[in-house]
């Protein structure tokens, strides 16, 4: 369902920038980014607050790329009017992502907008965000 995705998604970004995740706190998290990667902290900050903004707005950012007048359910009343209905081609994505930074992120969570399932396998040296965001 759109609608649960988007909430969902929109309730992940604030956990990820402002909650606690398994009992670490986003400062926790932050220091413990910062001397792993070598990043400065600020930075780490920065990144956190992108991912989990851009995790808030994933959904409207993927609604953009579909084309105007298209549903993105079949149980949209368009659909049953004959407009066309906007899907995805598969059903996993699977994400290898890099420690450069915790934005690699980002780009992950389109996928989970348009309702894949995605597994990640984070990088050994900074594995604590994608385990954050998961």
């Amino acid at each position: 369902d759109p609608e649960r995705r988007k909430k969902l998604l929109t309730r992940a970004g604030w956990l990820f920038a402002s909650g606690s995740v398994d009992g670490v706190s986003p400062g926790s998290h932050h220091r413990t980014v910062a001397e792993v990667s070598g990043l400065p902290i600020a930075t780490v900050r920065e990144s956190a607050q992108l991912v989990g903004d851009y995790a808030a707005t994933a959904y409207e950012s993927v609604s953009q790329a579909r084309p105007i007048g298209a549903a993105d359910s079949w149980r949209d009343q368009r659909a049953r009017h004959g407009s066309g209905v906007w899907t995805r081609r598969g059903e996993v994505l699977m994400v290898h992502a890099p420690a450069n930074s915790s934005a690699v992120h980002t780009s992950w969570l389109d996928a989970l907008a348009l309702g894949y399932r995605v597994a990640v396998r984070p990088s050994q040296r900074e594995p604590f965000t994608a385990h954050r965001l998961v």
